[in-house]
């Protein structure tokens, strides 16, 4: 957040950057369980750690956004190279699908990422139509990534029970709502003013269903 804008763009705690929504969404990933394999039980012991199973269908799509999104950004030269740990059986630096997603990203910091911090710097136009401008091809980035990963996360999807599984194809492709409505509230000011939305805080079966209706009625 700190290498792609200024804090004069950004606000004093770059609490203004795009990027917190994806932060938030991958906070709400871990303390919901979805990053744990859909296959265990999951426990509070579990949601303590910070372990991300490999079977886990929203790891792997989470694994192509928030990410591919840095790798894209460190291809970039905007912030430092990472290496992803190879012992966990996933090299990702020659992960065709993964290089496809971080490819994307690319795309997006080079051109569209820059074209506004450029156009932001030299005071050409109007701020408010270059950050509509950015969020627009922001959606359009992810639109894409969305559309890519669906085939490659197919096996993974299998193992996720019905009603998460119909639960997870809509929450991906609420990207092309996103589009149509040209939405921008993703800083972190936007999160503390109207919240991070109304995604199920547990994995969704029949259990779950259960447990929400006699102790989160409304959620429920």
């Amino acid at each position: 957040i700190q290498n792609t804008g200024s804090r004069e763009l950004w606000g004093p705690n770059f609490s203004g950057h795009w990027h917190w929504a994806y932060l938030a969404q991958l906070d709400w990933l871990k303390r919901s369980g979805r990053l744990a394999s859909p296959v265990a039980k999951v426990t509070k012991r579990m949601l303590e750690k910070d372990d991300i199973a490999m079977d886990s269908w929203f790891a792997y799509v989470n694994l192509n956004s928030t990410v591919a999104l840095y790798f894209g950004a460190a291809k970039a030269g905007l912030v430092p190279k990472v290496s992803v740990c190879k012992d966990c059986g996933l090299d990702l630096e020659v992960d065709p699908g993964f290089l496809g997603s971080v490819d994307i990203w690319h795309c997006f910091w080079i051109n569209s990422h820059k074209k506004f911090l450029d156009s932001i710097s030299t005071g050409k136009g109007s701020k408010e139509k270059a950050i509509a401008l950015l969020y627009q091809e922001l959606w359009s980035a992810h639109a894409l990534v969305t559309k890519s990963l669906l085939p490659r996360a197919r096996k993974l999807e299998l193992f996720l029970p019905e009603l998460e599984r119909k639960f997870g194809i809509g929450w991906l492709n609420m990207v092309e709502v996103y589009d149509a409505m040209a939405w921008n509230l993703l800083s972190l000011d936007a999160l503390m003013d109207i919240g991070v939305g109304y995604s199920p805080s547990r994995v969704l079966n029949e259990e779950s269903m259960i447990w929400l209706e006699e102790h989160c009625p409304d959620e429920h």
